[in-house]
């Protein structure tokens, strides 16, 4: 079995111990077989597809508009992360860029793994719940400023 097949497995048992609801990316890659896997168990399952338009022209992806949405959640003090220190050092290793015609980019995964040393799966979850909607949002805790 595949490294990759192994930790899907792992995600789905895992999934299917908590709750009933659930986001998830479900465009592409390992995300859609889970998201469609809790979809067929009978799970509640939000969509992210960072392949959609964006909402907000400021952003040159949906990624992008669900990174800064959160930051500026924090910013704002309408949304809180639980106190998670590999959380923490996700969201302070993704690094944005101004480009073509002043839109915002979150960097690529790939130059992001670099910094913690693995994927930015969390942050990346965070973004995904804290992004998509512009209200007050709380996963628990309070972390103070992040430094964006």
């Amino acid at each position: 079995m595949s490294t990759q097949a192994a930790n899907t497995r792992k995600a789905l048992g895992t999934l299917e111990e908590g709750p009933r609801s659930w986001g998830a990316k479900r465009g592409t890659g390992v995300g859609k077989g889970i998201a469609d896997h809790l979809v067929a168990k009978g799970y509640a399952v939000t969509s992210f597809d960072s392949s959609t338009p964006v909402r907000d022209k400021r952003y040159g992806n949906p990624r992008a508009e669900a990174y800064m949405t959160m930051r500026e959640a924090f910013q704002a003090g309408t949304a809180a992360i639980p106190p998670n220190e590999e959380l923490l050092a996700e969201l302070l290793a993704v690094k944005y860029e101004m480009k073509n015609g002043g839109r915002t980019y979150i960097e690529p995964k790939n130059n992001v793994r670099d910094r913690p040393g693995h994927s930015p799966d969390l942050a990346d979850v965070c973004a995904m719940a804290l992004g998509g909607a512009a209200e007050t949002c709380s996963i628990g805790g309070y972390v103070g400023d992040l430094g964006f």
